[in-house]
C-alpha cells in the first residue's frame, strides 16, 4: 500500500483489538494505555524480561503499549509505540530529526507524520514478537503511518534476516549518545542499531520458530 504525504498523527483510542490465531493458540491483540486493567502486569512484563535479559532498569514507559495476551490473559509479548506528537527515542541515536535520516537513505521525502517507533518490545518467544511486529505494523497503515522505526539487538537483527524482513539499517545506537546508559545494563553489548521498515518490506513468515530465547528491543 503506498504512503501519501499529508499530515495526521495517529490517535491511540482508534486502534482496536483484535484476536489472532497462530499455531493453535488463541491470543488477544490489545492497545493497553493508562487505564487499561492490565497495565501494570504489561509493564512487569516489559521490564521483567529487560532486567532478566541485561540487568536494565527501565524508566518511564511509553503512553501506548500494545501486547498479545494469552488465552488466561497474561502478556505473552509487549511494545511501546511512539508518534511524531510524542517524540523519538531513536533520535538520540541520529542525532538529527529521524525523518531526515530516513529521506536520506530512502532517497525520497519522508514525512515526520508517517512515522512510528516501536520500542520496549519484550517477549519470551521471538515468533510471537514479530506476530506482534506484524499487528502494530497492520495498525499502523490504518493510520496513515508507512515507517516503522525501532533499535535493534544483534539477535533481534539476525532473527528478522530469518524470518525474512528486511529492514534498513539507519544508524549505530551509541551509549554515548544517551544520558543514563548505565541504567540499560549489558544492552549495549549487544551491538544494538537503529532499523527502519517500511509497510511493503514486512514480508512475516507464519512459521517464524516460537522457540527461542527472550528478546527485547530499545
Amino acid at each position: 500500500m503506498s504512503c501519501s504525504t499529508s499530515s495526521r498523527t495517529v490517535p491511540a483510542a482508534r486502534f482496536p483489538t483484535c484476536y489472532v490465531k497462530e499455531k493453535r493458540q488463541t491470543m488477544k491483540f490489545a492497545v493497553v494505555d493508562r487505564s487499561h486493567p492490565r497495565r501494570l502486569d504489561v509493564e512487569a512484563s516489559i521490564r521483567g524480561v529487560y532486567e532478566n535479559t541485561f540487568g536494565a532498569k527501565l524508566g518511564q514507559l511509553p503512553e501506548r503499549l500494545v501486547a498479545l495476551f494469552d488465552a488466561k490473559g497474561q502478556p505473552l509479548v509487549a511494545a511501546g509505540i511512539r508518534v511524531a506528537e510524542d517524540g523519538f527515542f531513536s533520535e538520540h541515536y541520529t542525532a538529527e530529526p529521524i525523518e531526515a535520516s530516513l529521506s536520506r537513505i530512502w532517497k525520497r521525502p519522508i514525512a515526520r507524520e508517517r512515522i512510528a517507533e516501536i520500542t520496549n518490545l519484550a517477549g519470551c518467544h521471538s515468533g510471537v514478537a514479530m506476530i506482534l511486529v506484524g499487528h502494530i505494523v497492520r495498525l499502523l497503515q490504518g493510520q496513515g503511518v508507512c515507517w516503522a522505526v525501532f533499535t535493534a539487538t544483534d539477535r533481534l537483527r539476525a532473527m528478522l534476516r530469518r524470518t525474512g524482513v528486511p529492514a534498513l539499517d539507519v544508524c549505530a545506537a551509541d551509549a554515548s549518545m544517551i544520558s543514563n546508559p548505565e541504567m540499560w545494563g549489558s544492552y549495549y553489548l549487544t551491538s544494538p542499531r537503529v532499523v527502519a521498515i517500511h509497510e511493503d518490506m514486512l514480508r512475516l513468515k507464519s512459521s517464524a520458530e516460537c522457540g527461542s530465547p527472550a528478546l527485547a528491543i530499545a
